[in-house]
């Protein structure tokens, strides 16, 4: 079998490529794959671009067409050139030097593609130059190089049908470079690994289409989830990452809306929050908060100067101190607990002053990312919001506990346990391609869960040593995004740890990277020609095209294993991950332990 199944129409007929693409897709039998023009397009390696890559159980092989008139001139490679005179190799010392980058090239490629099965060996791979317009006479070649080389003499002559010599020629081609066979289970995720992600089998486009046919209607199981809120009343629905939770809830409002209800619609993320006001504008009665916000409006409607005497001051620092990570994240920290536990405490001081005041109570809530709301304080402040409380209102509660960046949920989770009337879990992504979302969800230990979404590409999986290099591979991640998969800017965002300097250096007080112009997300709403970039904290319920996730902070704590999954469920179509070398054997060594 050949890729492509036939050159273009406008292909030089005759042409020595068009010759051997005949022979090879002729006379080579269905146990072997013939890659013609195989471009490395992928930010992982630099670009490349190989004549023929044939992959059999034996082993790899790149094959190199040389069709000029070449010559070892006082031990330097020289070609003709079109004036007629000999000229000195230009980007390599020798043709079997270019092959020979091309191999390494092509099992860099590889290998950057074994987190979920065991790496290709580098014995397995090799490479040769075909010389048409010379023999072993004309080109003497040391040894070592000679093993590499074959002329166009050499090979058996041309025949019809399958039984030529031309397989039993590279056959023993393998053993005498010493290829060591790679088996049949390896060349099958070769080949898938090439076709997935070199394009050659269906092309981004159409893979793109497929996806998004599969991801605008409402599943099955989503439509059973509303009509038992429609039906029952009180609903605790528990659901992975990208399984259409705040699908289901923005529905739900729009629902209720239609019918005149007054909903109160909480969530945590302030950046998921404006995304809602978007989806809801245009919906009735529907009243969409942060729950910190909620807190504070409460606060201060009460006691105005209260906050400005309570609410805690972040210590002055200096600027060297600020710079330092320990401190950063003990500020941090402490920031997130005010808002997350100190501040409805607060707040149910005046819960009852607060509903005795509204003109009439809520007659649904709507709570998305339940996971970092629900503790007692906030559930018991909600009960007296709601029409009839918690325990005999209509609500809506959504969450998923494996994306939990902060302190324990159980004392709320256990309070709303007891007043819900139905549980329903939903464990099929519908948001996420396959393979990158089998992979965050193993590194992250979650258990039975799937994706059904198919794959455009696999995950990219970068690694850099400082914020230069860093840079640069970010700019290829972004070339290949836009370029290669025809992904607008608008369409890709940049995903960091909010603790970490080192990633913000890639390109924090950047407004371009190269020629692309960036945009922080929580600060200004995303536009056209922009990329994107934001904490993994605060994109939590949102998502994106492409994502690519910059891993610099300690993955191998619970809570850097859920940034990862966090941040990789994001992804609708494409995914990169962006590693600093330091981190590279704890991800290598994680993910092989989860995927074995």
């Amino acid at each position: 079998m050949i890729f492509p199944e036939s050159l273009p129409q406008n292909f030089p007929r005759g042409s020595s490529e068009d010759y051997y693409f005949t022979r090879f897709r002729d006379e080579l039998d269905d146990s072997w794959q013939v890659y013609y023009s195989l471009k490395l397009v992928t930010p992982d390696v630099p670009l490349r671009e190989i004549d023929f890559v044939l992959v059999h159980a034996r082993g790899i092989l790149c094959l190199e067409l040389k069709n000029s008139l070449l010559r070892i001139h006082s031990g330097i490679w020289q070609f003709h050139n079109r004036e007629g005179q000999w000229e000195e190799l230009h980007k390599y010392s020798s043709p079997l030097a270019q092959a020979e980058s091309a191999s390494k090239r092509l099992l860099q490629f590889l290998q950057n593609h074994t987190l979920d099965h065991e790496p290709l060996r580098q014995q397995s791979i090799s490479y040769v130059c075909l010389f048409l317009k010379q023999s072993r006479i004309d080109l003497p070649l040391p040894n070592d190089e000679s093993l590499h080389a074959v002329f166009h003499d050499e090979l058996p002559a041309a025949h019809s049908g399958r039984e030529s010599g031309l397989e039993n020629f590279f056959l023993r081609l393998y053993d005498r470079l010493g290829v060591l066979a790679s088996g049949t289970g390896t060349q099958a995720q070769i080949n898938r690994t090439i076709q997935l992600n070199l394009n050659y089998a269906v092309s981004v486009k159409k893979k793109k289409s497929v996806q998004h046919s599969e991801m605008i209607s409402l599943t099955a199981q989503q439509y059973s989830v509303l009509r038992a809120l429609e039906q029952e009343g009180r609903l605790l629905l528990s659901g992975t990452a990208g399984s259409g939770k705040t699908v289901i809830a923005v529905e739900a409002a729009r629902r209720l809306s239609r019918q005149g209800k007054k909903i109160l619609f909480l969530c945590f993320n302030r950046n998921l929050n404006e995304y809602l006001k978007k989806s809801l504008e245009a919906y009735p009665g529907v009243d969409i908060f942060t729950a910190p916000t909620l807190y504070r409006n409460i606060i201060t409607e009460f006691d105005p100067q209260r906050l400005k005497k309570k609410e805690r001051q972040p210590d002055a620092l200096s600027e060297e101190q600020k710079a330092k990570m320990k401190e950063q994240r003990e500020e941090q920290k402490k920031e997130r607990q005010f808002e997350r536990e100190v501040l409805a405490g607060m707040a149910l001081g005046y819960a009852e002053e607060y509903a005795a005041a509204m003109q009439k109570p809520y007659d649904v809530l709507i709570l998305d990312e339940g996971q970092d709301i629900m503790l007692e304080e906030p559930m018991l402040l909600l009960d007296s919001l709601v029409r009839n409380g918690l325990s005999d209102g209509q609500w809506l509660i959504a969450y998923d506990a494996d994306q939990s960046l902060f302190s324990e949920m159980e004392a709320g989770l256990s309070y709303i346990r007891k007043n819900s009337h139905s549980y329903f879990e939903l464990k099929e992504n519908i948001r996420t391609p396959k393979r990158i979302f089998a992979f965050a969800s193993r590194f992250a230990g979650v258990e039975g869960t799937q994706a059904r979404l198919a794959d455009i590409t696999d995950l990219r999986l970068v690694y850099y040593k400082n914020a230069m290099e860093g840079r640069e591979h970010l700019l290829r991640i972004l070339d290949y995004a836009i370029r290669e998969l025809k992904f607008q800017p608008e369409e890709i965002t940049i995903l960091t740890d909010e603790r970490s300097r080192s990633a913000h250096e890639l390109f924090d007080r950047r407004a371009v990277l190269g020629s692309y112009k960036l945009l922080n997300y929580e600060k200004d709403n995303s536009k056209a020609g922009f990329v994107n970039y934001c904490q993994v904290a605060r994109y939590k319920g949102l998502e994106n095209r492409f994502i690519v996730l910059v891993a610099d902070f300690d993955i191998s704590t619970e809570e850097g294993r859920r940034k990862i999954f966090i941040g990789l469920s994001r992804a609708i179509s494409a995914a990169a991950l962006l590693v600093p070398t330091r981190n590279r054997q704890a991800l290598e060594e994680a993910a092989g332990e989860r995927m074995r």
